[in-house]
C-alpha cells in the first residue's frame, strides 16, 4: 500500500461528491466512506469536499443541498470545501494557452461524425485550423455569439486507448449555472477540470473507480502539458447490486415517476404483519414506528436490451408499527441498532423528539 505520509506531512485526498446533477446513491457512499478512511483514519492527511459542478444543463442546488445532509448523514466531515466553478476563470485562462501553444483546437463537427471518427482513428477535418483562427472561435463562444463550435484536446487521432483520441475539453451551454448563473455560455468538462483543479487545489491522491481507468492516461497528459504537479491516482472497483441499479439519472426518474403517479385510495395497513411479544415485567415499552425497504427491481441484473422500467417492484417502502424495550430510551438520532427478528435499524427520531416514541 502506498504510504502517503512520506510523501506529504499533510496529504490532502480527492473530493468524495460526484457532480450535483442527483441524489446520492449507495455506491457515492461506498465512495465517500472511502475517501474519508484514508486521510482521517489510515493517515493524518485532509479530506478536501470540492463539487465537480461542470454541467449546468443537468445540476441543482436542491442536488447539491441534498448532497451535503447525506454526506452528514454518513460522519463524513470534510476539512475544506470547494467547487470546480470556482476555478471557471483559471480553466480559461488555460485553454487561452492550450489554443495558443496548438494543443487545442476548435471543431464544429456534429456529434455523431465526432464519435465515429473517434472510434475509427480518423482525424477531424477541423484538427488543422491556425492558432489565430481557434482563438477567435474561442473568444466568439465565450461571448455568445459562437455556439456550434467545441474545444478539442489536440493528443491524438488513433491512439490504441480512444480517451486519448482528442476528446472536447470545452462546451457551449447557456443554461444558466446554479452558481455563477449567465456569467459564462460554455463550460469546461469534467475530464479536463478534474486533474487541473485537483493540483491547484493540491490534491495529492483522488480515488476513482475502474470506470475510469482508461482516462488515467489522460489526466496525467493534462497535468504534463502544463508543468502540473503531479496527483496520484488510485482506482477501486465500483459497486454492482442486485435487484438495483446505480444511476443518478434513472433514480432522479424514478423519484419524479413516483411523485406524479402516488395512489393514494391504497391502504399500507392492510399489509400483513409480523408479531412478537416482550415483557412488560419492570419495564415500559416503547411504541416505535419501523420503516424498511426492499429491493427496486424484480431481477437481479438488468440486460443490455432490458428496460429498468418493466422491473421496477411494486413497493419498496415498508411501515410497520412495533413496540421496543425500554433501553430504546437511552438511543441517540443516528445511532444503528439490531432488533429481534427484524434487522438492523438507525435511529432516525429519538424517544425525546416524539412524542409518540421512536421512530427507526
Amino acid at each position: 500500500m502506498l504510504k502517503w505520509e512520506k510523501l506529504s506531512p499533510d496529504p490532502p485526498l480527492s473530493p468524495p461528491p460526484p457532480e450535483p446533477s442527483g441524489y446520492l446513491h449507495i455506491g457515492h457512499a461506498k465512495a465517500a466512506l472511502l475517501n474519508d478512511c484514508f486521510p482521517h483514519e489510515l493517515y493524518k492527511g485532509t479530506l478536501l469536499f470540492r463539487y465537480d459542478d461542470t454541467n449546468s444543463t443537468k445540476e441543482k442546488q436542491e442536488y447539491q443541498d441534498s448532497i451535503t445532509e447525506d454526506m452528514a448523514l454518513l460522519g463524513i466531515k470534510p476539512d475544506k470545501a470547494s467547487h470546480t466553478s470556482d476555478h471557471f476563470q483559471t480553466l480559461y485562462e488555460y485553454y487561452v494557452r492550450m489554443i495558443k501553444e496548438g494543443d487545442a483546437y476548435a471543431d464544429d463537427t456534429d456529434q455523431t461524425t465526432i464519435r465515429d471518427e473517434r472510434m475509427t482513428g480518423k482525424a477531424s477535418s477541423r484538427r488543422n485550423r491556425t492558432v489565430d483562427e481557434n482563438l477567435a472561435i474561442f473568444e466568439g463562444i465565450i461571448a455568445e455569439t459562437e455556439t456550434q463550435n467545441c474545444i478539442r484536446a489536440k493528443i491524438s487521432v488513433d491512439n490504441p486507448n480512444k480517451a486519448m483520441r482528442d476528446p472536447v475539453i470545452y462546451r457551449c451551454n447557456h443554461t444558466p449555472h446554479h452558481r455563477t448563473g449567465t456569467l459564462w455560455k460554455a463550460y469546461p468538462t469534467y475530464d479536463f477540470a478534474c486533474p487541473l483543479v485537483d493540483s491547484l487545489e493540491g490534491v495529492t491522491h483522488t480515488l476513482r473507480t475502474k470506470e475510469f481507468t482508461d482516462r488515467n492516461l489522460q489526466y496525467q497528459w493534462f497535468l504534463d502539458s502544463f508543468n502540473l504537479r503531479k496527483v496520484h491516482v488510485l482506482d477501486f472497483a465500483r459497486l454492482n447490486l442486485k435487484r438495483a441499479f446505480l444511476s443518478k439519472r434513472k433514480l432522479a426518474k424514478l423519484v419524479i415517476d413516483i411523485e406524479l403517479e402516488l395512489h393514494l385510495e391504497g391502504d399500507v395497513n392492510k399489509t400483513e404483519k409480523n408479531i412478537t411479544w416482550l415483557s412488560t415485567d419492570g419495564q415500559k415499552l416503547i411504541p416505535a414506528k419501523l420503516v424498511s425497504f426492499d429491493y427496486l427491481l424484480t431481477k437481479d441484473k438488468l440486460e443490455e436490451n432490458d428496460s429498468w422500467k418493466d422491473f421496477l417492484a411494486e413497493q419498496t417502502e415498508f411501515r410497520s408499527a412495533a413496540f421496543c424495550d425500554a433501553n430504546l430510551a437511552g438511543c441517540m438520532t443516528g445511532d444503528i441498532i439490531q432488533l429481534e427478528r427484524k434487522g438492523y435499524f438507525r435511529v432516525n427520531t429519538t424517544v425525546r423528539g416524539w412524542q409518540g416514541g421512536c421512530a427507526i
